[in-house]
């Protein structure tokens, strides 16, 4: 996954989302479908319940994070 700021397009993040079937919580059905809503509504991710998806969850915060540093910088 590729978080980006689209005023700042040199400021981006790149993460990646596992999901190993047959292991852990997020190997569901509806896994692809919550990964794209989380993609679609980056700027919203703190709106989007991800607390059941931990894979997703826990990925897209180091990319996200580095361009709201260097916007508080």
């Amino acid at each position: 996954m590729k978080v980006w700021d689209e005023h700042n397009p040199d400021c981006f993040g790149i993460g990646e989302c596992a999901l190993f079937k047959g292991l852990g919580a997020d190997d569901r059905p509806d896994y692809e479908a919550m990964l794209q809503t989380a993609c679609r509504g980056i700027d919203r991710i703190d709106e989007i319940d991800l607390s059941t998806w931990s894979s997703i969850r826990l990925e897209w915060r180091p990319p996200y994070s580095i361009c709201s540093m260097a916007d508080d910088a």
